[in-house]
């Protein structure tokens, strides 16, 4: 042990105004939380906590109890009374004094307000005025959820005590240490401790020293930059050093530290008074009788404002904090109470030994009695008894005096230190702290049988902040009669278990019972949370191995290339030998065979079902789990016909060019993706689907393709109108409000099965926990699933907005950007502001348009390696792009023998339309095809004509924006650059076109 028991106290502020019940936190002893409010209990012997998530309120078991915790009122409060009564045990008490018999003390506290209270007279410790402008500034430790910490998790709640037994654990927070304080201080151990515990820590400045340290490591700042910022990061600091404990203060300019005491090993307890101005740099430490331990003075420049911080680490062993209490402190030093025994200080005199022994309440004056004769040794017998274990005898009487409550500095008497532990600690906005026992709950009156007090202490409910129990009998949980379910919300996490009831106005038909609760209640039916059933597996990663994908035969033409695709290969079915690419959560042993194919909703759910067929109006489905045989096109987002063996990646380029809308198709945009078994894309227009075939719509004509070579149809979403940004992400339409008395709820596998609807009937009881749920559902009418083949549930209003992403929400269609024809270009070249120079060429491939004269390959970028590529941006509508054309065309061909090559890049035009054009210009250049705009928007095409010039290397040296009559010196000026400049040399031999 290392010090004595404190008897001194708890809390933080507030007023004890009546008004409706304060909302506040439970927290059971098995880690469970609920949000709500107490409520009368008659019998006593149980919390009655009325949850929001519950018709009714729950009973817990005081034993079941960790702590009842409720938030201070905004206005602050201000303890009441003239006098601070320190009680043994910790409890503090504010009042008024109203009598003083041998017996007892008679006090008017508003910790009691319907009566006085008769607090024993050998459980009052000390007596004391109340300082206006002393109220307290902070009482604790409170919930470490109110701490900061860089591993929470390694902290824990533990009978009101912040506890760790993890080395290296470290926990902070700002309690307001920036002006003089008075810190009750009382820490705890049961191995050789190891520990900091840091006064005036700053949050700022430890972040600010941590990101210096590392700056000047990269040689980014000096070190007298890192020492200064050091230096305000460390404020006074109690450290076990060996066997001792010392308090230190290390500064740039000053440095020092003072012994506190003597540590010993096993099991201990600190229990002090700290008196610390940061500011003048005072560290004075006490016991709780005012004894001196250490002093400390080491002056600094430091801004105090940024240090009302505490941090406590632990290096080793175990550490508890088990009260922390900070309120103002005047700045004028402690008085050290020598000797033992009764005794009285008046302000500015030395303390007397005396007995206090009445009480003049009209005067405000008490009455002493002096302790006559002999020394302080004799005067120690006489409280304490002889060697011989005689009972203590009076004190021999003296002389009487009276001493006024305004010069009263301090009253000592002589307490019981016997008095037991009480099972709870109760902590009040005031800064009072009241322990005892818990007893029943009457007109929001806690009764409290408090050792201290003659008759039980009646507080009230909202002068509460923290009920923390110190003291219970082992407590056996009653068993769950069914599986575990966990019941999470914002404010509230529990695990118990779910029957089922009949519901009523207010109430739903799932019944929950916390698992420490005495009684299971409906949830509300306005109730948001999630239900989890079953944990989420841990997911293991698998290394796959992808077969090696067919040779395809080459089949001419765009509509045999379909076909290949969809239609000439043998069919692969679920059954098929490779793994999907992104591996899924394996199924659970004990879940149900699902459907072959799922459909995904715009709502967010997604569906197991046998789709049958698909037609105008919508897709035509079975599914165990809903009614109907039916959902409209307007409700669907996705099908998938094959759920395994198909390797479905994409790059983010590709995804592009499949939502691009060309400009030449915003008349007939196509409306779906159809994904092959092997994992090739269509976009197309949908017409239907039967057992054997699908029937769509590319580029105008229609298409047979074999149902078994599909494998997933995706509905794509226009593109917004009036040129507003698409918002893949933006949820859908919410579905209509269910009735005042409803829940809404969706079911939830963890293989992403989904399944929304306004909750009916529970069929379930305790005997067959595993019933059904019955609901009915917008889309999909009537719904039924067994709560066996469900993870989890979310109670709300919209479950659709679910945290889970939505499948093929982002499968948006984007416009492709119109390019605009800028004859005002700068003549002095584009290329500078351009961010593609100096870049490599984006890489596109895109058609020709005669395959004969481009030798029968598509265009690519890079099968012009080692010659210079110039690609003209054009259109037969743009003016600019007609007269400059004939220049490139021209300038270009000059250039062939150096290996410049010319491509004139068409902007989302057809072919009769492109070759009008040419044959008016008398040109015949080789023309790609940009048809979807993807070419466009790499190039960063926002005006044409655009000419961009591509080195030998592959890289953009010039982009030439416009035309105009500079254009052929513009342009032979980038071709000689181009052609001279030694760094583009090719690295490998070209490859001709």
């Amino acid at each position: 042990m290392l010090f004595a028991l404190a008897c001194a106290a708890p809390l933080c502020a507030g007023p004890t105004s009546e008004g409706p019940a304060p909302v506040g936190r439970l927290l059971l002893g098995s880690g469970d939380y609920l949000e709500g409010t107490w409520r009368d209990s008659p019998a006593g012997g149980a919390v009655r906590w009325e949850s929001p998530l519950a018709a009714g309120a729950y009973e817990f078991p005081w034993p079941a109890v960790e702590s009842l915790t409720f938030p201070s009122p905004e206005s602050g409060a201000e303890p009441t009374g003239a006098l601070r009564f320190e009680l043994v045990g910790g409890d503090l008490l504010y009042g008024d004094l109203l009598d003083v018999s041998p017996e007892s003390f008679t006090v008017q506290s508003a910790a009691a307000p319907d009566a006085p209270l008769k607090i024993r007279r050998e459980s009052v410790c000390r007596i004391t005025p109340r300082q206006a402008g002393s109220n307290v500034i902070y009482s604790g430790p409170g919930h470490p959820s109110q701490w900061k910490s860089p591993a929470i998790d390694d902290w824990r709640l533990m009978h009101g005590a912040l506890a760790t037994d993890a080395s290296g654990a470290s926990i902070g927070q700002d309690v307001g240490l920036s002006d003089p304080v008075r810190i009750e201080l009382e820490l705890a151990w049961q191995e050789t401790p190891s520990f900091v515990l840091e006064l005036g820590d700053s949050p700022t400045a430890r972040a600010i020293a941590e990101q210096q340290r590392d700056q000047r490591l990269k040689g980014i700042i000096n070190r007298a930059q890192q020492e200064e910022v050091d230096s305000e990061s460390v404020a006074f600091a109690l450290e076990t050093v060996g066997d001792r404990l010392v308090v230190m203060r290390d500064l740039q300019d000053a440095a020092d530290l003072a012994v506190v005491g003597p540590v010993q090993p096993g099991p201990g307890r600190l229990n002090c008074v700290v008196y610390l101005d940061l500011a003048k740099g005072r560290f004075i430490a006490v016991t709780p009788s005012e004894e001196p331990m250490a002093e400390l003075t080491v002056a600094g420049q430091i801004d105090a404002t940024r240090h009302g911080g505490i941090r406590l680490t632990n290096r080793g062993g175990d550490i508890r904090l088990e009260r922390l209490r900070v309120s103002a402190w005047d700045g004028k030093p402690p008085t050290p109470l020598r000797g033992e025994g009764p005794r009285v200080v008046r302000v500015g005199a030395e303390p007397a030994a005396a007995e206090l022994v009445g009480y003049d309440a009209a005067t405000k004056t008490l009455r002493f009695t002096e302790i006559a004769g002999g020394s302080d040794e004799e005067k120690d017998k006489v409280k304490s008894g002889d060697e011989n274990d005689e009972e203590p005898t009076a004190p021999p009487a003296g002389d009487p005096f009276t001493v006024t409550l305004d010069q009263l500095a301090v009253v000592v008497l002589r307490p019981d230190a016997s008095s037991p532990r009480p099972p709870v600690s109760v902590d009040l906005h005031s800064g009072e702290r009241l322990g005892g026992a818990p007893g029943q709950v009457a007109r929001g009156r806690l009764k409290l049988a408090c050792p201290w007090s003659e008759t039980p202490v009646q507080t009230p409910i909202e002068a509460i902040r923290s009920v923390h129990t110190l003291e219970q009998p082992p407590y056996e949980p009653r068993g769950l009669t069914g599986p575990s379910v966990g019941l999470e919300t914002d404010a509230s996490n529990t695990k118990g278990e779910l029957t089922g009831g009949p519901a009523s106005r207010g109430k739903s038909c799932l019944v929950w019972r916390p698992r420490d609760s005495q009684n299971a209640l409906p949830l509300r039916s306005s109730v948001r949370g999630t239900l989890v059933l079953r944990e989420p597996r841990p997911k293991v990663s698998r290394v796959q191995s992808q077969p090696p994908r067919a040779a395809r035969r080459k089949v001419q033409g765009f509509f045999g290339a379909i076909a290949g695709v969809f239609g000439v290969a043998p069919a692969v079915g679920p059954a098929a030998d490779a793994e999907p690419a992104a591996p899924r959560d394996e199924p659970r042993p004990a879940a149900p065979t699902l459907p072959p194919h799922i459909v995904y909703l715009r709502g967010g759910d997604k569906l197991p079902c046998t789709v049958e067929s698909i037609d105008q109006q919508g897709v035509h489905l079975r599914s165990p789990y809903a009614e109907t045989d039916f959902v409209p096109h307007t409700h669907v987002k996705a099908i998938e016909l094959v759920t395994r063996g198909v390797d479905g990646r994409i790059t983010d380029d590709r995804r592009q060019e499949l939502l691009t809308l060309p400009r030449m198709q915003e008349g007939n945009a196509p409306t779906h993706l159809l994904v092959s078994t092997k994992g090739d894309y269509l976009r197309c227009r949908l017409l239907g689907l039967s057992d054997e075939a699908a029937t769509v719509e590319v580029r105008l004509e229609e298409v047979q393709l074999e149902r078994s070579r599909i494998a997933r149809a995706i509905w794509l979403d226009p593109p917004p109108k009036n040129d507003a940004p698409a918002d893949p992400d933006a949820a859908p339409p919410k579905p209509a409000a269910p009735p005042g008395d409803s829940l809404r709820v969706q079911l939830l596998r963890t293989d992403g099965v989904r399944l929304s609807f306004v909750l009916e009937a529970f069929e379930s009881t305790v005997d067959e926990p595993v019933g059904p749920l019955v609901g009915v559902s917008d889309v999909l009418g009537k719904c039924r699933a067994l709560l066996s083949e469900v993870d989890a549930i979310r109670l709300g209003a919209d479950p659709e907005q679910s945290p889970a992403p939505r499948s093929y929400h982002e499968w948006v269609m984007i416009p492709a950007k119109q390019p605009r024809e800028d004859p005002d270009a700068p003549d002095d070249g584009a290329s500078g502001g351009s961010p593609l120079v100096g870049q490599p060429a984006p890489p596109v491939t895109l058609p020709w348009l005669d395959d004969a004269l481009a030798g029968g390959e598509p265009f690519a970028p890079d099968r012009f390696h080692g010659q210079v590529l110039v690609l003209d941006f054009w259109a037969s509508w743009c003016g600019p792009c007609m007269q400059a054309m004939p220049v490139v065309d021209r300038v270009c061909a000059e250039y062939e023998a150096q290996g410049v090559q010319l491509v004139a890049v068409n902007l989302q035009e057809e072919a009769d339309e492109i070759g009008a054009a040419l044959e008016r210009l008398g040109l015949r250049p080789r023309v790609a095809l940009d048809r979807d705009g993807v070419a466009a928007q790499r190039y960063r095409v926002t005006g044409i004509p655009q000419t961009v010039i591509i080195n030998r290397a592959g890289d953009v040296t010039h982009v030439l924006v416009g035309g105009g009559g500079a254009l052929e010196q513009r342009l032979r000026d980038a071709l000689d650059e181009a052609l001279d400049d030694a760094l583009a040399e090719p690295t490998g031999p070209p490859a001709a076109p």
